[in-house]
């Protein structure tokens, strides 16, 4: 543990190589031999945020801070569909014999959809925050700043539907070793384009440091 905050782990460089070659077995491993085990494989696909950027000679580095939020947009087209899904259903369930059983396990599985969607929709508060000195999951009160910051992904994951997420590796002062944050991407006000975008535009070069430790705000 770092009893100065201004004092950088002895060990932090060794930890960091040691979770990079971690991070390009898990996130990058081989193709399968088989022909046939490639057609059936589905894997996650990593993109280092790095790729995002076409030029990084032309790269200025912004001050403004990044704030992700949600899309009431995005959130308010979601609810419409569900009241509209929940009209239907009910009307369909009003000609069942146990109409008010099906009503009653409708409203149970729809309502905290419902609650969450509107929650979003007035919800204006920053959920991922990016300055020039740290990556802010505000949800989480997680603090980390670039120093710590080991490698940052975009993941793909392919299934019914494509969800994207920022996973960011870091070293934690606190517990002495690295890990992982993982944010889906899915009702913000930006995509994972502009978020990759947004890390490489404040990550400072490397060599630079900024005398700050990872911290969780205080509980209430």
């Amino acid at each position: 543990m770092i009893t100065n905050k201004y004092e950088s782990p002895p060990d932090y460089q060794h930890l960091k190589q040691q979770r990079l070659r971690q991070i390009q077995e898990d996130y990058f491993p081989p193709p399968p031999n088989s022909c046939f085990k490639r057609l059936l494989s589905n894997p996650p696909v990593y993109t280092n945020t790095a790729e995002y950027i076409l030029s990084f000679e032309s790269r200025q580095q912004l001050y403004e801070d990044f704030q992700l939020k949600h899309s009431a947009t995005h959130n308010r087209t979601s609810l419409i569909l569900l009241l509209v899904f929940l009209s239907y259903a009910i009307f369909i369930s009003l000609r069942s014999k146990e109409a008010e059983l099906s009503i009653l396990l409708l409203l149970f599985v729809m309502l905290p959809l419902l609650r969450n969607c509107i929650r979003s929709i007035t919800d204006k508060t920053a959920q991922l925050t990016i300055t020039k000195y740290e990556i802010r999951f505000e949800k989480k009160a997680l603090f980390i700043p670039w120093q710590f910051v080991i490698a940052t992904h975009i993941l793909q994951e392919r299934g019914e539907d494509t969800r994207y997420s920022l996973v960011v590796d870091y070293y934690d002062t606190v517990e002495g070793y690295s890990k992982t944050e993982k944010l889906l991407i899915c009702g913000y006000d930006h995509d994972c384009k502009a978020i990759a975008i947004a890390v490489e535009m404040r990550k400072p070069p490397q060599g630079s440091t900024t005398n700050m430790i990872i911290e969780k705000k205080p509980e209430l």
